[in-house]
């Protein structure tokens, strides 16, 4: 698990936090400017990647809404749900002492 973590997990999750994806509330153009379509297009490719047995990844879109990636993976009798979501807030330096980005 280690290799996949280095070798794919931690160069793609690099990768998602270069795009300056802001919630659409912080940037109203965020359609034209086309930072959530290179977000949502890099962790779908990602998840396709996966060889998951009988995994489907598709991207749902609505006019004037932010994408959404949908991926079902066949199993048992339940369901699980996982819900998150591929933009940012704005950039601040409000954190507690300790706790910034930069912090170690």
């Amino acid at each position: 698990m280690n290799g996949i973590w280095d070798r794919s997990i931690v160069p793609t999750l690099c990768d998602y936090v270069r795009i300056p994806n802001k919630s659409p509330l912080f940037d109203p153009e965020w359609e034209r400017h086309g930072h959530m379509e290179r977000a949502v297009e890099l962790l779908a490719d990602w998840c396709r990647l996966q060889p998951i047995a009988g995994m489907t990844v598709k991207v749902a879109r609505l006019a004037g809404r932010t994408p959404l990636i949908f991926i079902d993976i066949p199993g048992g009798k339940d369901t699980v749900l996982l819900y998150g979501h591929l933009d940012k807030q704005p950039e601040f330096t409000g954190w507690d002492e300790g706790l910034s980005p930069g912090s170690r």
